[in-house]
């Protein structure tokens, strides 16, 4: 008898890559099924009930695979033309929760970096697709780190300036007006990153919630009585201080690999949170070290931060010097603050290496 197919030719559906798939294909008076040309996708195959049954393999993008079954029944038989589509990229996942990243204060550094994983081990790109970033930080596409110091944001509405319109007539006249511009607020920043694989893409929210230090001052509106702060929860310590200190840029370790005999200079940087705040020029930083020693014939510069010298002669093939530097902020109508970090520099005599004794150690004579 005729073999004639129920089954109507083309498409047998789009499946999932790495998850068990099964339908059945039918053809009246058949009683075999087999493959007959063409490929199907890898971890499928066809019985011989007809079948099309299988775990698809991974693939890298969506891929189609085209094929002939034929139908018998020992005698006669038929031939039909088929297909499977196969989706591959998988779309990344993002592995940082989304929420909340840091709740930090203003005048803080932040290293802080979002990840996220491609089952398909595709290269990821990161992009801000929305939002804001509190200001000074800088997000890195390729890397998704998110670095940088949280620079102060002025109240807008603090726009009391040294000048024609400040007299004792005004307001009274204080150190700290007429030193900073401005106070700072406290705010969250919502920002959204997406992820994307080239092909297809994923996105999430994040946020940073920002403390104003100088909500650590007595004189602050935001603290009160009951308890409640809102519109998120502080812990502030009896420590705290309405005084944002110097940060380091110049990340902790070793700073240099020198050769001694010869003059070399290394810089120690830092930056002033309070600088885009300040109505004149006020603040003095200095340095100092106050642990550990520099390499002989260094000298650090107490105002530049700059570590430089003739390094003496050194025995050794290769020493490290640590050392921890501490810097210092004085502003006139506000207490000192510091904060310190410690490096290392590597000394070598390139010429140790290139002696060689010819003359054994224990010499029999």
């Amino acid at each position: 008898m005729a073999i004639e197919w129920t089954t109507s030719s083309g498409s047998l559906g789009t499946i999932e890559e790495r998850t068990a798939f099964s339908t059945t294909l039918s053809a009246t008076n058949a009683t075999s099924y087999s493959l007959h040309a063409g490929s199907m996708p890898g971890g499928i195959y066809v019985t011989t009930g007809g079948i099309v049954k299988g775990t698809p393999s991974e693939v890298a993008y969506n891929t189609t695979s085209k094929f002939v079954v034929r139908a018998t029944d020992g005698t006669s038989s038929s031939d039909r033309t088929f297909n499977i589509t196969v989706q591959g990229a998988d779309a990344p996942s993002f592995t940082t929760p989304a929420g909340t990243l840091l709740t930090l204060n203003d005048g803080e550094y932040v290293d802080q970096t979002i990840v996220a994983t491609d089952d398909d081990n595709n290269i990821l790109k990161y992009y801000q697709s929305a939002g804001t970033l509190p200001p000074g930080l800088v997000f890195n596409n390729q890397t998704g780190r998110i670095s940088g110091i949280v620079a102060p944001e002025q109240v807008v509405s603090d726009t009391k300036v040294v000048g024609w319109d400040m007299n004792p007539f005004d307001s009274p006249s204080i150190t700290w007006d007429e030193i900073y511009r401005s106070q700072s607020f406290s705010r969250y920043y919502d920002f959204k990153i997406r992820v994307t694989d080239g092909e297809t893409t994923t996105e999430r929210n994040f946020d940073f919630y920002v403390t104003s230090v100088d909500e650590y001052r007595g004189d602050n509106t935001k603290i009160t009585a009951d308890g409640l702060y809102s519109p998120k929860t502080q812990y502030i310590t009896t420590d705290a201080s309405s005084n944002r200190p110097p940060v380091f840029t110049t990340p902790s370790g070793n700073i240099g690999v020198f050769t001694h005999e010869n003059y070399h200079i290394a810089k120690i940087d830092v930056t002033d949170p309070d600088d885009d705040l300040l109505q004149q020029n006020v603040n003095v930083i200095s340095y100092s070290i106050i642990a550990g020693t520099l390499p002989p014939g260094m000298t650090l510069d107490t105002q530049t931060g700059e570590v430089f010298g003739t390094i003496s002669t050194q025995i050794d093939t290769e020493k490290d010097y640590e050392f921890t530097v501490k810097i210092t902020r004085i502003t006139v109508g506000s207490l000192s603050v510091s904060t310190s970090r410690t490096f290392s520099i590597t000394v070598r005599n390139d010429r140790a290496s290139a002696v060689a004794w010819a003359t054994p150690t224990e010499l029999v004579i």
